[in-house]
């Protein structure tokens, strides 16, 4: 999941899993994916913010940008299973 650090969703400070959390529960993948670059201006390199991007791409059906994420978020951290994942669940 996302660091723990804090963030204002609607007027409320929250923890960023709380945000990503809500986001996601509540289908609202255009603003996990809004959420999801936000935080990576932060730390571009963020293994579970690619993984949180790309998954929320995927979910949204934007495949073409999940895709993209899944191939940078591989070329960086080539060991991490959430970089396969976005990778592997593209094609099967």
């Amino acid at each position: 999941m996302a660091k723990n650090t804090k963030s204002v969703t609607e007027g409320k400070e929250m923890e960023s899993w709380e945000t990503y959390y809500e986001y996601y529960e509540n289908q609202e993948w255009d603003k996990l994916v809004e959420y999801c670059l936000e935080e990576l201006k932060n730390d571009s390199e963020d293994d579970s913010l690619l993984w949180q991007l790309g998954d929320a791409y995927l979910q949204s059906g934007n495949y073409q940008k999940a895709l993209e994420i899944g191939k940078y978020h591989y070329q960086i951290h080539p060991e991490s299973p959430n970089a396969v994942q976005i990778i592997g669940i593209m094609f099967f």
